[in-house]
């Protein structure tokens, strides 16, 4: 080394770059500016970290001075330095990275994420993460870097780094500005309960991405491990570059048909198979740009395109049973959003809005920014819409599940030390708690869209790997697709672990076999009876005519002497659409379009009384003919043990039970507890009235007949007795009925045991 280099360098170490940097104090605020750099006063105090070998050193810049970066041989150690950030200020935080950088010859990267680095380095117990936004070869003039990073909650530190890796050439550096775009997500304090919206209608989906030249005998041959979902991706000649980066919109759009009448034409194969279809857009419009950000956050009319697409593929699937939902773009990579362009949570929003005007019964499957990775939902808030569930892709770690696919390393074992950390099945849980957590806190389903390991990882590794993964997903109720069948032969579980040998293995692999063992406990909709039985029924049931029995809490009109003005609905709902009847029709119809699209109401009776059952047995005709597929019954609040006696309660609940079972079929009949705001929990069993009330009598007795029938029965006490449930008013009456909030809680309750 030079005696120039030795000072510049020996600047370097004693912090001589200028950094004016305001010091959040803690709980910085958003649109803190915790660091920025113009390189213009030597004498500033900031602490850059190098190596001895460092090129580097101040020159005339772009308004000033600026910090310029060499790398003369290709085999020399890498060009750069970096910058601690003040973690303890910024965990869970999402800050914005922005920098002004010039390049001269700069040589083709060997792998996509080398080259000119303006990168966030952080380290949390999940691993090490290294975003970045690419940035060309070759020479160019001063242009702006600026891309969003998410710093994990629980990472114990993190640093800028600023120069030249594995590439030869000159770069310069200015202006490097990091500030806070958003704090950490505030998680609610009380997470929601109730049933999660899946979009289908068998206990779990088990698949496989598939290859865009999938046929027909490729998808028997799925079926026949008994898989029941595929992830159909659109994808055009590649990923994630494709001709799509550089193509106008009418090919696009000329590609695009062509991949959906291939899809078209296999629907009918799903259909018989059982084989639920998620269509994913893996190849968006614009496709990506040389740093892989997707094109759609550069230019206005890539983002008008997508939205109109999606719409018309809404219309065109709408009432298509075995496609399951729609996966809007694999792994969005935003970048530097263009001024005036929607950032991928409003583009997600706008998007399911019009994909949900068109066709309200299918899933939206929503991946988080950037890459679709287990950190991204981190910050990423949930839409205010229904019927989303939302996805993550697992290959972490990188080093592993990607070994020799890019690059050329000794081989990586699972479990075992890699990238200088222990991994195994408690670690990869640490690299997914992000998403339990997210989970967790909204109570929404997810999916896992992709995950894999390399077929060459060494002796049984990757069956290693994808057991534990598969374990954890089951552990926390999420779809998963395996990548990919019939794709590329690297992630091929009918090929072995020889990566020179390109053909099938003759005999099933311990990765094929793996799958197939959970695969055999899929559920195919199509060996579904379409029309209930009257036991033995699970979530997959579908209630197309469904006639609801109750009292007040059911429906009740306008009375003047009970102060209740409201246009007929369950008492003390909001709306008719609030009361719990409606609530259920919604969640029913949201796990299958076939459900509850005949409804009928008897919300007339008051109390088990004479009259009521008369009443039932001259309407039996009426029963009979509506030929019900679902009865809820919510009635006994009105009935006085003390003046009828248990024995005629009993009775006259069997009477009206054997009524309602008078049909040509057996309808599934669900049959709830009795409200009571005035009761008490029982201290030894807390989803029970205390026992010998008569609200625990009347429970007692309504279960025991369920049982007997084989019928189910709902107990209501847990949210009855809790006052944020209970109506408003001037009349105790109507403050003694459900409000919206017991609404939701007596739907949910129905709906999870249904």
């Amino acid at each position: 080394m030079t005696k120039r280099w030795g000072l510049v360098l020996a600047l370097l170490l004693m912090s001589s770059f200028h950094a004016r940097a305001q010091t959040a104090e803690p709980g910085v605020k958003k649109g803190d500016i915790v660091l920025f750099h113009d390189f213009d006063d030597a004498g500033a105090q900031a602490t850059w970290k190098g190596t001895d070998t460092t090129r580097l050193e101040l020159v005339p810049g772009g308004t000033g001075r600026a910090l310029y970066a060499e790398r003369i041989a290709p085999d020399a150690p890498s060009t750069m330095v970096n910058l601690d950030l003040p973690i303890e200020k910024l965990r869970g935080c999402q800050i914005l990275i922005e920098a002004q950088v010039k390049a001269e010859g700069v040589s083709v990267p060997p792998q996509s994420w080398n080259g000119i680095k303006v990168m966030l380095h952080s380290k949390s117990p999940a691993g090490d993460n290294w975003p970045q936004q690419n940035l060309p070869q070759g020479s160019f003039d001063w242009q702006k870097v600026r891309y969003k990073v998410s710093i994990p909650a629980d990472a114990t530190e993190a640093s800028l780094v600023l120069g030249l890796e594995a590439v030869t050439g000159k770069a310069w550096f200015d202006n490097v500005k990091v500030s806070v775009i958003s704090l950490p997500r505030v998680r609610p304090a009380t997470p929601p309960t109730g049933p999660r919206y899946t979009g289908h209608g068998v206990d779990r989906l088990r698949g496989t991405m598939i290859s865009t030249t999938i046929s027909e005998q490729d998808l028997r041959d799925l079926a026949s491990w008994n898989a029941n979902h595929v992830r159909w991706q659109l994808t055009w000649n590649g990923f994630p570059s494709s001709p799509a980066d550089t193509a106008d919109l009418k090919d696009y759009e000329a590609w695009l048909e062509g991949a959906l009448k291939h899809l078209d034409s296999l629907l009918p194969v799903c259909r018989e198979l059982g084989i639920h279809v998620l269509v994913d857009l893996h190849t968006p419009p614009g496709g990506r740009n040389a740093a892989n950000e997707c094109r759609l956050f550069k230019e206005k009319k890539f983002q008008d395109e997508f939205v109109r697409l999606w719409e018309g593929m809404a219309r065109r699937y709408k009432g298509e049973k075995m496609v399951w939902g729609y996966d809007l773009v694999n792994e969005p990579v935003e970048g530097d959003v263009a001024d005036g362009l929607m950032d991928w949570h409003d583009l997600a929003l706008e998007t399911a809005k019009k994909v949900q005007a068109i066709d309200p019964d299918h899933a939206l499957i929503i991946e988080g920014a950037p890459w679709g990775g287990p950190a991204a939902l981190a910050d990423f808030e949930p839409l205010p819409l229904p019927n989303i569930v939302y996805s993550f892709h697992m290959y972490e770690p990188h080093e592993f599940t990607h070994q020799n696919v890019y690059n050329n390393v000794p081989p990586i074992s699972y479990p075992g030390s890699i990238g200088g950390k222990p991994w195994d099945k408690e670690q990869l849980r640490r690299a997914m708690q992000p998403v339990i957590d997210w989970q967790r806190d909204y109570n929404v389903a997810v999916y896992v869209g992709e995950f894999s390991a390399i077929r060459w990882a060494p002796g049984d590794s990757a069956a290693s790997y994808l057991r534990d993964c598969i374990d954890i997903f089951e552990e926390n109720h999420w779809d998963w697709a395996y990548h990919a069948f019939r794709e590329w032969p690297g992630w091929s579980v009918e090929h072995t672990g020889d990566k020179d040998h390109t053909e099938r293995a003759a005999e099933p692999t311990s990765r094929q076999k793996l799958l197939m063992e959970w695969f055999a406990k899929n559920q195919k909709e199509s060996a579904v009876p379409v029309a209930p039985l009257k036991t033995g029924l699970t979530g997959t049931q579908i209630y197309p005519r469904w006639l609801v029995i109750g009292d007040s809490i059911t429906a009740h009109g306008p009375s003047k002497e009970l102060s209740w003005t409201e246009p007929t609905r369950g008492m003390a709902a909001s709306t008719v659409d609030a009361d719990y009847v409606h609530q259920l029709q919604h969640l029913l119809r949201a796990r299958d379009p076939h459900n509850a699209t005949e409804l009928k109401i008897f919300g007339r009776f008051a109390r088990l009384s004479a009259g009521t059952i008369e009443q039932m047995n001259t309407a039996s005709d009426e029963i009979k003919a509506w030929n019900a597929d679902l009865v809820t019954v919510q009635l006994g609040e009105n009935d006085n043990l003390g003046q009828i006696g248990r024995a005629e309660f009993e009775r006259r609940y069997r009477t009206l039970l054997d009524a309602l079972l008078v049909g040509p079929k057996h309808p599934r009949i669900v049959c709830t507890g009795v409200w009571n705001p005035g009761g008490a929990l029982d201290a030894n069993a807390p989803t029970q009235y205390q026992a010998g009330s008569e609200s625990r009598q009347k429970d007692d007795i309504i279960e025991a007949l369920c049982h007997e029938k084989g019928l189910t029965f709902v107990p209501v006490a847990p949210f009855a007795v809790q006052t944020a449930n209970r109506g408003a008013g001037q009349n105790d009456g109507v403050r003694w009925h459900p409000n919206d909030k017991g609404m939701i809680a007596y739907a949910q309750a129905i709906f999870s045991a249904l």
